[in-house]
């Protein structure tokens, strides 16, 4: 896999080996709810973040999938959010 020039939009990925740039694009294959659910292991998993703080930061994200699950929230597709995003720096 070639990897695409250093950019903003590209510097996530800056550092991943192959095998993780081969395991993120298996990841991007899975139903969205699931490539959720495993970004926020893999968060978990580097993560020294407080309990408190992982809880409300949990309890967020099933707020969000809720919404999401119900029709009340407006969904972006990744490109458009992206571009919005790095506007803001």
């Amino acid at each position: 896999m070639r990897r695409p020039a250093i950019d903003a939009d590209a510097c996530y990925i800056l550092g991943m080996s192959q095998r993780a740039d081969e395991l993120f694009e298996e990841a991007q294959a899975l139903p969205a709810e699931e490539r959720a659910i495993l970004a926020l292991q893999l968060l978990d998993s580097v993560s020294d973040t407080e309990p408190e703080i992982e809880r409300a930061w949990r309890d967020e994200v099933q707020q969000r999938l809720d919404e999401i699950d119900a029709g009340r929230a407006e969904l972006a597709p990744w490109e458009q959010a992206k571009r919005r995003i790095f506007a803001r720096e």
